[in-house]
């Protein structure tokens, strides 16, 4: 699984009102939504607000065009809550995560890489989490694994330097889950991600497509939408097993 940069839609897409829509979400979703829509604005400032004008800095009756696009151009809007959340965030964790126990040689290799991107170590990782965790209520870890299908031969395999990885899930992006703790120990039963997918095109192009992934106890699916759309239809292309028997996924509060 790729890590999430961003949905190419927003945070008002349903996916119809189909209780076998893959892409529908909870209504416990839509109750959060409002509140991520502030704290992003919030959090990116000036750029955010001037962008969403529509809803921060709306035409006043009676106001020409030109100056309402002149107000707008005008207004700034200091993002100081990510500054302030920036000091929090360093004083938790001003001190480095150490790893105690088990092949420290293994962990000391892979806390340097944690999210295979070449360039996310542990630390940079719970930096990221924590702060969308305070911000947004809450963030999820899903744990991966590389792809191993293609390999053949134990020279393949060491080549390939199989690790488990990390991939935060932001709360947005979570739009569905299932659980109950009469059933299946309390753990969770199914969860819905939606995901950005960024797919090569040709030799050089490249684009993206919207997908909701389902990972439920032992199994995954991907589906994907036939367009960027807020009403797209979403189909099936993808479906296999897991080796871990639970669902992968763990989610840090901020508020509970």
């Amino acid at each position: 699984m790729n890590r999430v940069q961003g949905w190419a839609g927003d945070y008002s897409t349903t996916g119809g009102n189909d209780e076998n829509e893959v892409n529908a979400a909870d209504p416990l979703w839509f109750s959060m939504a409002p509140h991520w829509g502030t704290v992003r604005a919030c959090m990116e400032g000036t750029d955010y607000l001037r962008q969403n004008a529509d809803v921060y800095l709306p035409q006043q009756p009676m106001e020409l065009p030109e100056s309402w696009q002149g107000r707008v151009s005008r207004s700034v809007f200091s993002p100081y809550f990510s500054k302030i959340l920036r000091v929090a965030v360093g004083l938790i964790l001003r001190k480095p995560i150490f790893l105690e126990g088990g092949d420290e040689a293994f962990w000391s290799d892979w806390r340097e890489d944690v999210c295979r991107d070449g360039s996310t170590d542990l630390d940079q990782f719970a930096n990221d989490l924590l702060t969308n965790a305070l911000s947004f209520g809450h963030s999820n870890i899903l744990v991966d694994y590389p792809d191993t299908s293609a390999i053949r031969t134990k020279a393949e395999e060491v080549g390939a330097a199989l690790k488990p990885y990390l991939v935060e899930i932001p709360a947005p992006y979570v739009i569905g889950w299932r659980h109950d703790p009469r059933e299946n120990m309390g753990k969770l039963q199914q969860v819905r991600i939606r995901e950005a997918a960024r797919v090569n095109k040709g030799r050089f192009g490249t684009e993206y497509r919207q997908r909701v992934r389902v990972l439920e106890p032992g199994g995954y699916e991907l589906w994907e939408a036939n367009d960027n759309t807020a009403d797209a239809s979403f189909v099936q292309i993808e479906s296999g097993v897991m080796s871990v028997s639970n669902i992968p996924l763990c989610t840090v509060y901020g508020h509970k």
